[in-house]
C-alpha cells in the first residue's frame, strides 16, 4: 500500500508576489477616488507586505467610508497559508467613485503570532514599518454590506482571499 503526502509551502517571494496584487488594488482605488496619493498607497502596501512576510498579518481591509461615517464599500483580504489549490486571479473591480466628505481607510488585523510576541519584539518590528499604525475603532464586521465579488491572489501555498462588499 502506497501513501502520498503533499506539503504546501511558500516563501517570502510568494508573499511579495501576492502583495503586488494588493498594492495594485490599493493604488487604483487611491487614484480613482482621489483620496490617497499613490506614494501613500505604496507605503501602506509596503507595511502590510512586511507584516505578512513575517507571518503577523491576519486580515486587511480597504474601506471607503462615507461622510455619514458608514462604510460604503470594502475589500476585505484574509490571509491563507493553505492556498495551493486556489486559482490565481488578477486585480479587478478597483474603480471606486467617491463623494465629497468620503474617506479611504486601511485597517490591518494582526494574528496570534503577533499577539504572542513580547512587547519589546513588537516594538522592534514596528521600527521596520514606514507608518505608525495604531488601534482602530472602525467596525470591521461591515454591518449592512453584502458580498458582491470574491477574488483570490495566490503564489504556491500563500494567498489572499479578497471579498468585496458594498451597500445594497
Amino acid at each position: 500500500m502506497a501513501t502520498y503526502t503533499e506539503t504546501a509551502t511558500y516563501t517570502r517571494t510568494d508573499v511579495a508576489k501576492v502583495f503586488e496584487s494588493f498594492e495594485a488594488d490599493l493604488c487604483l482605488i487611491a487614484r480613482t477616488t482621489g483620496l490617497y496619493e499613490e506614494g501613500h498607497a505604496r507605503t501602506i502596501a509596503h507595511d502590510l507586505r512586511m507584516c505578512a512576510s513575517h507571518a503577523y498579518l491576519k486580515k486587511a481591509h480597504i474601506m471607503l467610508i462615507g461622510s455619514n461615517g458608514q462604510t460604503k464599500r470594502v475589500h476585505e483580504y484574509e490571509v491563507s497559508t493553505d492556498a495551493s489549490s486556489w486559482d490565481a486571479q488578477r486585480p479587478a473591480g478597483n474603480i471606486w467613485q467617491s463623494q465629497p466628505g468620503d474617506q479611504l481607510q486601511v485597517v490591518m488585523c494582526w494574528n496570534e503570532a503577533w499577539a504572542c510576541l513580547q512587547s519589546d519584539r513588537q516594538e522592534q518590528f514596528r521600527k521596520q514599518l514606514k507608518l505608525q499604525w495604531s488601534a482602530s475603532k472602525i467596525d470591521t464586521s461591515h454591518p449592512g454590506l453584502v458580498t458582491v465579488t470574491t477574488r483570490t491572489y495566490t503564489s504556491n501555498a500563500y494567498g489572499l482571499k479578497r471579498e468585496t462588499r458594498e451597500r445594497p
